[in-house]
């Protein structure tokens, strides 16, 4: 080779690199952007075996959709106006929330592919703390309902920490899904929370536990906190837990709402009107409280328990 040539050689080289090494740059940007785009649809299409493709592939399992203009309805809108959330400036939906929102406008079958695409996600790096357009997580979502329940417990698994945990323990408790209040009790739930399950009455975990008869679930609240001592509302409003297991003959519940010092109400006055004496029958409450342990010869009225209305 020509010693004059040697410098063109140089030249044609660096332009080479100059040339091939962005451009190549932007053939992976480019291939990432498609198979993370391929991503997203296969989760919104509840394909397991897309997902694990597109994730072998290498597919983000953090990928986002780009092409995503943020609708939010009626729903949406009111919920940030009530609960002075911010709305989201650049939101852009993941690859686990397009497939938890396929799932929710299904009601056959293919709700039961969430959770292995949301193992699939989660194993491969995916955050589970995201959060849909009205700033909930995944988890508050998936607490919901019964076929998302077990995707909500990967998330737990993985470090989630659901905005409603209040709620969402009331629900597990309701579903007896002991591993999931476990994790949430861990995450800070609160065991006397208050809440309404479908409309129908105030509740609280260990209501939802004793009312089951529950034992197990029942121990693990009062250990981690529950007030033997709660009271209920609405039809039954102001009876004691002690006195409703007394009625149903829940011995072995009683004797553990005893070992947390559950008493009979003394300062409140709870009131059973006869109406519900008939449905529940006097001798049940003398019979049950005489298997308790009480005075069979107590009167009732001291402690408020019979009243007329």
């Amino acid at each position: 080779m020509n010693r004059k040539s040697i410098p063109i050689v140089l030249v044609l080289v660096a332009l080479a690199i100059l040339v091939v090494v962005p451009a190549s740059s932007v053939y992976r940007e480019i291939r990432q952007q498609r198979l993370n785009q391929e991503l997203i649809v296969a989760c919104s299409r509840l394909d397991v075996a897309a997902v694990r493709q597109t994730l072998c592939a290498g597919a983000s399992p953090n990928a986002v959709d780009c092409s995503y203009s943020p609708q939010p309805s009626l729903r949406d809108y009111l919920q940030r106006l009530f609960t002075h959330r911010p709305e989201p400036s650049c939101y852009r939906p993941t690859a686990l929330i397009q497939a938890f929102k396929a799932s929710m406008g299904l009601h056959d079958r293919r709700q039961e592919k969430l959770t292995p695409i949301v193992k699939l996600l989660l194993d491969q790096g995916a955050q589970p703390d995201v959060c849909d357009i009205v700033g909930d997580t995944l988890v508050d979502e998936a607490s919901e309902f019964d076929y998302s329940r077990a995707s909500a417990l990967l998330l737990l698994e993985k470090g989630a920490c659901p905005m409603k945990l209040d709620r969402c323990l009331l629900k597990a408790c309701a579903a007896n899904d002991m591993a999931t209040i476990k994790l949430l009790l861990m995450r800070g739930a609160d065991p006397n929370a208050t809440g309404r399950l479908n409309c129908i009455s105030v509740t609280t975990p260990l209501l939802c536990a004793v009312s089951t008869d529950r034992l197990s679930m029942a121990s693990y609240l009062l250990q981690h906190g529950a007030d033997p001592n709660q009271h209920f509302t609405g039809e039954m409003e102001n009876l004691s837990l002690l006195v409703m297991v007394s009625y149903r003959h829940q011995t072995a519940m009683a004797s553990l709402l005893k070992r947390y010092d559950a008493t009979l109400p003394t300062h409140r006055k709870p009131r059973i009107s006869f109406s519900h004496s008939s449905r529940w029958g006097v001798e049940d409450l003398f019979g049950g409280l005489t298997i308790l342990g009480f005075d069979d010869n107590m009167d009732l009225g001291h402690y408020g328990l019979l009243q007329r209305e």
